[in-house]
C-alpha cells in the first residue's frame, strides 16, 4: 500500500530520507530545514516518520513561532541537546493554560509543533517550554 503527503508551505529544496521498520521501508522527500513537513512518501505501509541524520544541537533553544502574527495556525520550533522530558504549554494573558502541545520524553534533536488556535479569540498568547533545567517563554499574536 502506498501513501503520500504534501507540504503546507516550504520554499527550500528537497532532501531525501528513509524510514525503516521491520519488513517495511519507504522513501520520503522533505525540506532542507528538516524532516518536519514531508513533501512526499512512497512505498510506506504505515505512518511516515523520517530518520534525521543531522547532528544533535549544542544548546536548548525555543524559536519564535512563525508566522507571527498568525491566523489560525502557527509553528513552534525547539531544540534539545540531551534526552529530556519536554513540556510546551500555551497560556493566555491572564496566565491560564490554554493548551498543552508537548508532554513527553524526547531524544536530543530539533523539533517543531503546530498550534491550531482556530477556537480561540484574537489576542496575545505565551508559549513556554520546560526541558531539563531549561525554561523559556515567548509571545505570539493571534489576529483573526
Amino acid at each position: 500500500m502506498m501513501n503520500s503527503q504534501s507540504v503546507i508551505s516550504v520554499t527550500q529544496g528537497p532532501k531525501p530520507g528513509f524510514r525503516y521498520a521491520s519488513a517495511d521501508s519507504c522513501f520520503a522527500v522533505y525540506p532542507l530545514t528538516g524532516p518536519y513537513d514531508v513533501w512526499a512518501a512512497y512505498g510506506c505501509s504505515g505512518p511516515v516518520s523520517v530518520e534525521n541524520n543531522d547532528p544533535a544541537p549544542d544548546n536548548y533553544s525555543l524559536s519564535q513561532n512563525y508566522p507571527n502574527p498568525f491566523n489560525p495556525t502557527t509553528t513552534i520550533k525547539y531544540s534539545i541537546p540531551f534526552s529530556s522530558l519536554v513540556r510546551i504549554k500555551v497560556y493566555n494573558m491572564l496566565g491560564q493554560e490554554i493548551a498543552e502541545l508537548v508532554n513527553k520524553e524526547l531524544q536530543a534533536g530539533n523539533y517543531e509543533v503546530k498550534f491550531d488556535a482556530s477556537t480561540l479569540p484574537s489576542g496575545i498568547y505565551f508559549y513556554r517550554i520546560e526541558a531539563g533545567k531549561f525554561v523559556s517563554v515567548k509571545k505570539m499574536i493571534l489576529m483573526k
